[in-house]
């Protein structure tokens, strides 16, 4: 095991896409460890638009679908339910 401590920095990819990328660096080295970025895209299909480009957000090992760009509105799996947030 060693000491190390995370980053998370903000920006936007190249691709225009929103970025958090997690890193990981060794404490006594400055050596990176390990890095993770946490927003991925991905497409939907739109009743009126067709395909769309969605952000996910990584959360664990699942992901996250919350529209920034148009009031933050999020999906959820209720699992087969009627309601929940």
């Amino acid at each position: 095991p060693v000491l190390a401590y995370e980053t998370v920095v903000t920006g936007v990819q190249k691709d225009g896409t929103p970025s958090e990328l997690h890193v990981v660096t060794d404490a006594k080295t400055g050596k990176k460890l390990f890095q993770d970025e946490t927003i991925e895209t991905g497409t939907g299909t739109s009743s009126y638009s067709g395909t769309v480009p969605l952000t996910t957000t990584k959360s664990g090992s699942t992901y996250n679908l919350t529209d920034g760009a148009r009031g933050g509105h999020k999906t959820y799996d209720v699992n087969q339910g009627t309601s929940g947030t």
